[in-house]
């Protein structure tokens, strides 16, 4: 059974370099003027980090990082540089995925919205919000399908951010 997580927006994609963190970035420019935005992260591959990051909880199955540094090429670090409060990098086993997130709700406030990167997260979280990206070619992945099925050709997405609100405490698509 997934938990719903109204504050929670999700972004997944069909697969690499389809524009799911560039679309993170502008939701959290947006939305992050009026309110805080927390960021995240999330990832099933197992990535060597470049530089130091605190280490807020570990597991055998997950690692979840604080994101520190706006400087550096990371997904989390330009969550930072877009307006995020805050941002987290999750390194998680497929199934400890909903584990990792529960982690981490505590240390991010309840007032926050929060956008999330993940491909996984959606199978344990019902968010408020859940954006599905589809690139140029069709992978052939399965997906659950968002509230929106999001289009994007390199350039632009066919998603008017305008449908987007979040209002007290609980993002919807309108």
């Amino acid at each position: 059974m997934r938990v719903y997580q109204p504050n929670l927006l999700i972004v997944s994609g069909s697969g690499q370099n389809t524009g799911k963190t560039t679309l993170v970035c502008r939701i959290i420019e947006q939305f992050g003027v009026n309110q805080p935005v927390v960021g995240v992260k999330i990832t099933h591959h197992q990535k060597s980090l470049t530089y130091e990051m605190p280490m807020l909880a570990s597991s055998d199955q997950y690692v979840i990082y604080r994101e520190q540094n706006d400087a550096q090429p990371k997904d989390s670090s330009r969550m930072l540089r877009a307006g995020a409060k805050s941002a987290y990098f999750i390194i998680a086993a497929k199934d400890a995925v909903g584990e990792a997130m529960k982690t981490l709700l505590p240390h991010i406030d309840a007032e926050a919205a929060i956008v999330c990167e993940s491909g996984g997260l959606a199978d344990f979280y019902e968010p408020g919000v859940h954006l599905h990206i589809l690139g140029n070619e069709d992978s052939g992945k399965p997906f659950r399908i968002g509230d929106f099925v999001v289009r994007y050709d390199g350039f632009t997405f066919n998603l008017n951010l305008g449908n987007i609100t979040f209002k007290n405490q609980i993002w919807k698509f309108i």
